[in-house]
């Protein structure tokens, strides 16, 4: 059987041309093309081309809403219950993020540990401000990937890079809000640690971090290797 072989580019012209076509946002249709077809490009075709009709087809069912983001439906006492809204995951990821932040301060702004707030011990003040600044290095990479692509750009690098970095850090800051939060944070009391237990997928979704990382190395060889011959 004959083999079609097509360029990258054009996998992902055709992937965008489509998106748009089901109204997403020029921004986002370049960022899912991107994805799609930098996964196919790395071999990861069941992330890549041959998840792509099945993903229209979940848009076409309503499985997957375009425009939608995360938010609280419900609230008593400690427990929360949050819906997606089938929104774009690294949207609903950093949310995620920031609301363990807030329930986490929280915590350490009331409760007491020898004779203080524990905010005011150093070691829990700086997991905090860890997190913050995790926080706010992800969003600024995620709006500078965005802007390259709205330009125009490929970004191929600075869209892979802001992908790891994203999906990590959810998990680290999760982390740090259950540790600040002791028993409490690992228990049921809180939704810590149910959202722990599901961002743990955000590092597989849209293509594994090692993939991720295999095209950022490879931008970096073409940078630096081209340099030192």
């Amino acid at each position: 059987m004959d083999q079609l072989r097509i360029t990258f580019n054009e996998m992902k012209s055709e992937f965008k041309r489509i998106l748009k076509k089901y109204n997403f946002e020029d921004s986002k249709a370049e960022k899912c093309a991107d994805i799609f077809a930098t996964n196919s490009l790395e071999g990861v075709y069941s992330h890549g081309v041959y998840r792509f009709p099945r993903f229209i087809e979940y848009i076409q069912k309503g499985y997957i809403k375009v425009d939608a983001i995360a938010e609280l439906e419900n609230a008593t006492g400690a427990l929360e219950q949050w819906n997606g809204n089938l929104g774009p995951g690294p949207l609903n990821a950093e949310i995620c993020a920031e609301r363990a932040m807030e329930i986490a301060a929280h915590y350490a702004s009331h409760r007491e540990a020898f004779g203080k707030k524990m905010i005011e011990h150093q070691s829990v003040a700086f997991m905090l401000a860890d997190s913050q600044i995790e926080l706010y290095y992800g969003g600024l990479m995620m709006q500078h990937a965005a802007q390259l692509l709205a330009d125009g750009e490929q970004a191929r690098s600075e869209t892979s890079m802001a992908k790891v970095t994203i999906a990590e850090n959810v998990n680290k800051i999760l982390d740090r809000a259950i540790q600040i939060c002791g028993g409490t944070g690992i228990s049921r009391d809180l939704p810590l640690a149910g959202w722990y237990e599901s961002a743990r997928a955000f590092r597989i979704y849209d293509g594994a971090s090692e993939v991720h990382r295999m095209v950022a190395a490879r931008e970096v060889a073409k940078k630096y290797g081209a340099m030192t011959k």
